[in-house]
């Protein structure tokens, strides 16, 4: 059975294209009169596919979860809370 992921250890989000850029021709350098706009579509459905994996959404979870825990907190504004959490982000 081959193993998952890369030699690394680093796996990568599956790439997905639904569009394909015209063959033949001159391109132009933002990729011609429709082939721009297919980038675009391939782009933003490639955002929302790396932004869908689970460690992603584990992530976005952890930080809702202190983001209610910390805002709960009397006295704590918004400032007060990203200085807080900065240097933690930071380590990330």
């Amino acid at each position: 059975m081959p193993a998952l992921g890369r030699p690394g250890g680093r796996h990568e989000a599956p790439t997905l294209t639904l569009f394909a850029a015209p063959r033949g021709g001159a391109c132009l350098p933002w990729g011609g009169p429709a082939g721009g706009m297919m980038d675009i579509w391939n782009n933003l459905l490639q955002g929302f596919i790396t932004a869908g994996t689970p460690v992603n959404l584990l992530w976005a979870l952890v930080g809702c979860t202190i983001g209610t825990a910390v805002g709960v907190l009397p006295g704590i504004g918004p400032a007060t809370a990203v200085a807080m959490l900065l240097p933690i982000t930071l380590k990330v």
